[in-house]
C-alpha cells in the first residue's frame, strides 16, 4: 500500500519554495486539460497568484491590479510534465558495474548540471527526481533550487544508493550492506541528508547478463524498508527481473524504479503490484535510445535535441557513446530488454498498476520521446497526460501539491499551441512555461538555442 510519511510533508514543502514568484497571471480563454484524465474544458479563466492557481473559471476573471495576462484563446494548459527518474550529468561517479570496465572520476560539475536542468525546464518538466549521484553534488543543487538561485525544474533526489558489497552499483558510490546493524548505520546517514527516497538495488546480475552477483537477503531488505519507513522516508528498488520485483514488492517497497525488463513477467506480478498500489516508473526510452543511437542515431539531429545540446555533445554521442555500444553489444542486449519492458508495462496498465513517466536519462528531451513511447503501449492520451503528471507526482508522494491543474496546487503548468489529448506528439508544440507561479523566459536559458547564431 502506497505510504503517506509525515516527514515527506516537510521535506516537500522545503521543495516548494523553489523558484521565486512573480505578479499574478491570468490566464485567459484557455483550455484545461487537468491531468486528473477528465475531458478538455474549454473557455476556461486561470488564475495564478503567488506560487499557488488561485482560482479557475468557465468565465471570464477580472485580472488583478499588475497582472500578466496570457491570452490563451486557441492554447491548451495543463499540468508541467515530471520526470520520475532521472540521473543528473555533471555529478556521476566511478561505475564499472555496467559491464563495460569502463570508470567514470568522482567529480562534480555545476554548470553541466545546470545548463542540463535548463534543458528539462526548456521542454516543460517542471519537476524531476534524481534517483542516484555524487550526494553531495545532487543536495547541493537542490539546495540552491530550494532557495531560488538555480532556475530549474523542482529537483527531488534519492542520493547515493544503497546495495551488497559487490554487488550492482557497488562501485558507484553506493553504500555497501551485508547486514541490519551496516543497513541501519547506512541509513542513519542517509536519512540526515534529507533524501526524497531512498533508493535500493536488489540485481543479481549486472545489465547485459553476466555471472551471478551479491544482492540483498529479502528478509534483510523487508528489515530495512521498515526502518526507513518509520524514520518518515520512503523507499524504492532497482529490481528489473520478475523473482526480483517479486520479492522487492512482498519485502514492502513503496515505489519501483523500472518495469521488469530481462524477462516477460507471468501473470501475477502486475495484479500484485496493482493491488498494492505501487507505483511504476516508466522508464523505456534508456533502453530504446541505446539501440536506436547504433541503429539511427538521427533522432540527435531533431530540433528537441539540437535546442539543448552543444554541437560538440551530440558529436559525443553519435560517436564514442555509439563506438561504446557496439563495442560492448549493449546495443544488442537493449533491444530485446526493450521489448520485455514494453510488454511488461502493457500487463501493469491492463492491470490497473499506476505508471509514472521515468526516462533514466539526463537530457530533458528524452521526457517528450518517453511521452510518445507510452502513447505507443496504446495507452489513450488523456492516461498519458495523467501519467506524465499526476501519477508522477503520486509517485514522489507530492500529489497534495503537485501534478494537476486545480485550484489550491502549485502553479507548475505549460502552455500548448495543440491539444496533446488529439495527439501527443502536440507535447512539443509548448509555447509557455510557468514554474512555480513565474512564468519562465525559455529565451534567457543557458543553451544552445538560445546561443547559436549570436
Amino acid at each position: 500500500m502506497f505510504r503517506r510519511i509525515g516527514f515527506l510533508a516537510l521535506t516537500c514543502a522545503a521543495v516548494f519554495a523553489g523558484i521565486p514568484a512573480q505578479a499574478d497571471i491570468l490566464i485567459k480563454n484557455v483550455t484545461v486539460i487537468d491531468g486528473t484524465g477528465r475531458a478538455p474544458q474549454p473557455g476556461q479563466s486561470v488564475l495564478i497568484q503567488g506560487d499557488r492557481i488561485a482560482a479557475i473559471r468557465d468565465h471570464a476573471i477580472t485580472a488583478p491590479k499588475g497582472a500578466t495576462v496570457i491570452e490563451g484563446r486557441g492554447k491548451f494548459l495543463m499540468p508541467g510534465l515530471i520526470d520520475t527518474h532521472i540521473h543528473l550529468e555533471g555529478g556521476r561517479v566511478g561505475n564499472s558495474s555496467n559491464g563495460t570496465g569502463m570508470e567514470r572520476p568522482l567529480a562534480m560539475d555545476f554548470d553541466t548540471g545546470r545548463k542540463m536542468l535548463h534543458g528539462f525546464l526548456y521542454h516543460g518538466v517542471t519537476s524531476v527526481q534524481d534517483m542516484a549521484n555524487h550526494d553531495k553534488f545532487i543536495f547541493a543543487m537542490r539546495d540552491q533550487q530550494r532557495s531560488g538561485q538555480l532556475v530549474s525544474p523542482r529537483i527531488f533526489a534519492v542520493g547515493n544508493l544503497l546495495t551488497r558489497p559487490k554487488g550492482y552499483a557497488s562501485s558507484g558510490g553506493a553504500a555497501t550492506v551485508e547486514t541490519f546493524e551496516q543497513g541501519k548505520q547506512a541509513l542513519d546517514t542517509l536519512i540526515a541528508q534529507k533524501p526524497n527516497m531512498i533508493k535500493f538495488i536488489l540485481a543479481p546480475r549486472n545489465v547485459g547478463g553476466g555471472p551471478e552477483i551479491p544482492y540483498f537477503d529479502p528478509t534483510l531488505l523487508h528489515r530495512m524498508f521498515m526502518y526507513a519507513n518509520t524514520r518518515g522516508v520512503r523507499t524504492s528498488v532497482h529490481a528489473v527481473e520478475g523473482p526480483m520485483q517479486r520479492a522487492a514488492v512482498e519485502a514492502g517497497v513503496d515505489v519501483l524504479a523500472h518495469p521488469v525488463y530481462m524477462t516477460e513477467t507471468d501473470d501475477e506480478l502486475a495484479p500484485m503490484i496493482a493491488a498494492k498500489r505501487l507505483p511504476v516508473s516508466t522508464t523505456l526510452i534508456v533502453l530504446k535510445n541505446i539501440f536506436s543511437l547504433v541503429d539511427d542515431p538521427s533522432y540527435f539531429d531533431s530540433k528537441a535535441y539540437r535546442d539543448i545540446l552543444t554541437d560538440e555533445q551530440i558529436a559525443f554521442f553519435k560517436g564514442a557513446e555509439r563506438n561504446r555500444y557496439i563495442a560492448t553489444k549493449l546495443d544488442v542486449w537493449a533491444k530485446q530488454a526493450f521489448g520485455f519492458a514494453q510488454t511488461n508495462l502493457g500487463k501493469l496498465h491492463a492491470a490497473g498498476a499506476g505508471l509514472a513517466l521515468g526516462t533514466d536519462r539526463t537530457i530533458g528531451a528524452t521526457v517528450l520521446q518517453e511521452f510518445e513511447l507510452i502513447g505507443d503501449l496504446g495507452i489513450p492520451p488523456l492516461e498519458v497526460i495523467r501519467i506524465a503528471t499526476l501519477n508522477a507526482a503520486k509517485y514522489m508522494g507530492a500529489e497534495e501539491d503537485l501534478g494537476t491543474v486545480q485550484e489550491g496546487k502549485l502553479a507548475d503548468v505549460i502552455l500548448l499551441d495543440a491539444d496533446p489529448s488529439k495527439d501527443l506528439r502536440n507535447i512539443r508544440t509548448l509555447s509557455t512555461v510557468v514554474a512555480n507561479g513565474k512564468v519562465v523566459d525559455r529565451g534567457k536559458l543557458d543553451l544552445p538555442v538560445n546561443q547559436r547564431g549570436k
